[in-house]
């Protein structure tokens, strides 16, 4: 359980800052997990050597995200963001901070987080943006992701997947 929550975590950062935006909603979704210190730490994204995140803790719920092109480069976006649990299945809610260019401040972006056993490999996929409904309450949008969680049309077409790197540059 707690390697999924972690998962989750480094998936959301990932799949924020680099992905393209899923939905996002102004509503602020309780129930935050803790933060676990094995998923604090730098992030790969598969099949590349451009993309690299880093995660920290930022307060005793909440991942500091901070991705960076190179290794050497400043960083280009930073987010936080922290995991919860609806129906026994963990989603990564990000919201941008800082310089981040390409996301709203005002929004969170949920992303669906799922990990190997030993929270070394996080794969990351965003609820879909085409949805057209509304929600007013924080108990309907979770009913809403509850029910529809497990449809394959629900998320983006594309999952991203990360890898755990030693994070010493």
């Amino acid at each position: 359980m707690r390697i999924n929550k972690i998962s989750l975590i480094l998936l959301f950062i990932v799949s924020f800052l680099l992905m393209g935006c899923p939905y996002a909603t102004e509503l602020e979704l309780s129930g935050a997990t803790k933060v676990e210190d094995k998923y604090i730490g730098t992030y790969e994204k598969q099949s590349s050597s451009y993309y690299y995140l880093k995660v920290s803790k930022s307060n005793e719920t909440m991942y500091k995200l901070e991705k960076y092109r190179t290794k050497t480069d400043e960083v280009s976006q930073t987010g936080l963001g922290y995991i919860i649990d609806i129906g026994g299945t963990h989603f990564l809610i990000a919201k941008a901070a800082g310089s981040s260019y390409s996301y709203s401040k005002n929004k969170s972006y949920i992303y669906k987080i799922t990990s190997k056993a030993d929270g070394l490999a996080v794969k990351i996929q965003g609820i879909t943006d085409y949805l057209d409904e509304e929600f007013e309450t924080e108990a309907e949008l979770k009913a809403y992701i509850s029910k529809y969680k497990n449809l394959s049309f629900f998320y983006q077409k594309k999952a991203e997947k990360y890898f755990k790197t030693d994070g010493d540059w």
